[in-house]
């Protein structure tokens, strides 16, 4: 009888309250560091330690390692992201080979998953369309278009800004519209314009009184200045107008082929810092933002 009073009074006192409560915060510390909130997780990890005694340590010691392992992954991923991130706004930017080093410099961690293998799809992409796009550059440079020549250069540009050919391909550009106000200016045969619209004497046999060397010979010196002079002045117009839409390459096309012209316009010289200042500028603002 008296072992069966002692057997009831051990059960009726029911659960150790301390171990109820170490079951508990293991229990909710779990939960939270597989929802990812670490921090509480932490906490209650931390209350465990305090809690859990005896058989129980071992728990609050697994919540510790869950804990810390859950951080360490958070931490990988967020230093993933800001490299995707990276990788990808250069990219945008038109910085392609910015891009490749980024990507190539992705931690192994990184470098396997498949946000690094869209990333890497989508920079093989860039970088055909900059090929081909180059070609069509070259071909219209060819055919002697600049207009053509000149669009497709702002578009490589757009794709691959710090392309090593696009000072040569600007240069080749500025040349052919530099050459092409010559071509239009004299007609067959190294005529003048004025000579060449003019009308065909209605008798061959008429006396050759309207013949007169001396228009002839004067005339083209002072309309080729004016023309390189105007000329001049529509290529400085054109690199304000691209300057102030931030086409910096197409800017400096301009003052390429406004230079060929007139070489001794200062104003040439001030757009030129302009442009090189506000494009500084930009990349600075574009940097100080990642």
């Amino acid at each position: 009888m008296a072992i069966l009073i002692v057997l009831l009074g051990f059960l009726s006192r029911g659960p150790n309250k301390q171990d109820v409560l170490c079951d508990q915060q293991v229990a909710a510390g779990t939960k939270l560091a597989q929802g990812g909130d670490v921090a509480d997780a932490a906490e209650q990890s931390r209350l465990a330690a305090t809690s859990c005694t005896g058989s129980r340590t071992a728990k609050a010691s697994e919540l510790q390692t869950l804990v810390t392992t859950t951080r360490t992954a958070q931490i990988a991923r967020a230093q993933c992201t800001r490299s995707y991130d990276m990788v990808s706004s250069r990219l945008n930017d038109g910085r392609l080979n910015a891009a490749v080093n980024a990507l190539n410099q992705l931690p192994s961690s990184c470098a396997t998953s498949s946000d690094a293998t869209h990333l890497r799809d989508q920079i093989e992409q860039v970088s055909a369309s900059a090929d081909a796009t180059e070609q069509k550059v070259r071909a219209a440079i060819g055919a002697g278009d600049s207009i053509a020549a000149l669009a497709a250069l702002q578009d490589l540009a757009r794709l691959d800004r710090f392309r090593p050919t696009l000072p040569a391909l600007r240069t080749q550009i500025g040349a052919i519209r530099a050459v092409k106000p010559a071509d239009q200016a004299a007609g067959p045969n190294g005529s003048t314009a004025a000579n060449f619209n003019s009308p065909a004497p209605a008798n061959s046999t008429q006396p050759p009184v309207i013949a007169r060397p001396s228009p002839q010979i004067v005339q083209p010196t002072a309309p080729a200045y004016n023309n390189q002079a105007a000329l001049a002045q529509q290529f400085l117009n054109d690199a304000q107008t691209a300057l102030g839409q931030s086409r910096f390459d197409a800017a400096k096309t301009y003052l390429d082929s406004a230079r060929r012209m007139d070489p001794n316009n200062q104003r040439i010289d001030v757009l030129t810092r302009a442009v090189r200042e506000r494009e500084h500028e930009v990349l600075q603002d574009e940097t100080s933002i990642k």
